[in-house]
């Protein structure tokens, strides 16, 4: 799951407003898993040091059973996100004490702030092995086809590749779209599901550290 949310800048330590800048990210990780953070403009579109929002999305691997126990998953299929007001009193004890045990003190402040105001929201992270990708004259590309966890890193070049992939499976086969379609799915299927593969093994690394 990612716990995502952002906090009002002027919240924060008056030291630190300075210290980034607006639209860039900035990625951390640890045993609690991998945190990233970046700055956005703030109310109205302010971009003032001290106006702005800080935005973290928190990668936690360590409460997958947790989302069936508070029924965002049902049977594998997601039914919702976890928002504030619905996350246990005991779970945001846990995120406040792994927070400051595995972040920056930086970072440590606008996850503590977060939680203290049950202001995050904890989202599953989606993802499925491909079995196929074409049929006939119907075929899937892009997320469509295949849906990975973010932390594999792999899913907008996978939806290019896809593209390129079809593209030219199209030009090899100009007189037969079923042909073209089934080209592509030789050229395309096993890469994706590895692709998926990959990202599964990450998520369980990082569950097991």
């Amino acid at each position: 799951m990612v716990w995502v949310g952002k906090v009002e800048e002027k919240l924060l330590q008056k030291k630190d407003w300075k210290k980034r800048q607006l639209s860039n990210a900035y990625f951390n990780d640890s045993a609690a898993g991998t945190l990233t953070t970046a700055m956005m403009p703030g109310i109205e579109g302010r971009t003032n040091p001290g106006q702005r929002w800080r935005g973290f999305c928190w990668f936690d691997f360590s409460h997958n059973q947790l989302l069936s126990e508070l029924g965002v998953l049902n049977d594998g299929t997601t039914q919702h996100s976890l928002y504030g007001e619905a996350i246990p009193v005991s779970l945001l004890e846990e995120l406040s004490q792994t927070s400051q045990a595995h972040w920056s003190k930086e970072d440590d402040a606008i996850l503590q702030i977060a939680i203290k105001d049950r202001s995050l929201i904890g989202a599953p992270v989606n993802e499925y092995i491909l079995n196929i990708l074409s049929k006939r004259r119907i075929a899937m590309i892009g997320d469509a086809a295949h849906t990975m966890s973010p932390m594999s890193g792999a899913g907008f070049n996978d939806s290019l590749d896809d593209t390129v992939a079809i593209m030219d499976a199209i030009k090899k086969y100009p007189n037969s779209i079923i042909n073209a379609l089934s080209e592509y799915q030789i050229r395309r299927l096993d890469v994706a599901r590895q692709d998926v593969l990959a990202g599964q093994g990450f998520n369980r690394f990082f569950g097991c550290l």
